[in-house]
């Protein structure tokens, strides 16, 4: 999805009037991003994360927000949704640590970081909401 969007940034809005975002956006955050939003969510509110615990996938989401920030109304709808608390909060589940996966194992962290900190080069807009998800990992 992250290939074709950045091969050509016209299809971002066609995969945003699709729902395919939405539904990518479902997928991670595990709820309707109007029920995410309307219920006063913060960035500081913190739960089980209901992402697969894949290795794959999990390396993949930052390219594929990135890719579907592109637009000013694609960065308006990552913004609104803010996939970042749920997606850092994987670092900090048992879920997905040893014994029960091996999806923390070797460079998947620093893909996931790189992958983060490219958002973060290429919309300027986003760097606030994912330097809060960060510190609040951290704490």
């Amino acid at each position: 999805l992250s290939d074709v969007m950045n091969s050509d940034p016209q299809i971002v809005h066609d995969v945003h009037s699709s729902g395919l975002a939405k539904s990518f956006f479902d997928m991670i955050l595990g709820k309707d991003i109007e029920s995410r939003t309307s219920l006063g969510e913060t960035v500081e509110t913190w739960s089980e994360p209901l992402i697969e615990p894949s290795a794959e996938l999990i390396m993949a989401i930052p390219n594929v927000i990135s890719a579907l920030s592109l637009t000013e109304s694609g960065m308006k709808v990552v913004t609104e949704t803010n996939p970042f608390p749920t997606l850092l909060s994987v670092f900090c589940s048992p879920k997905y640590a040893m014994p029960n996966s091996r999806c923390l194992l070797n460079e998947m962290s620093a893909i996931v970081g790189t992958g983060i900190d490219e958002i973060m080069r290429h919309n300027p807009s986003l760097r606030n909401i994912v330097l809060i998800a960060i510190i609040q990992v951290m704490k």
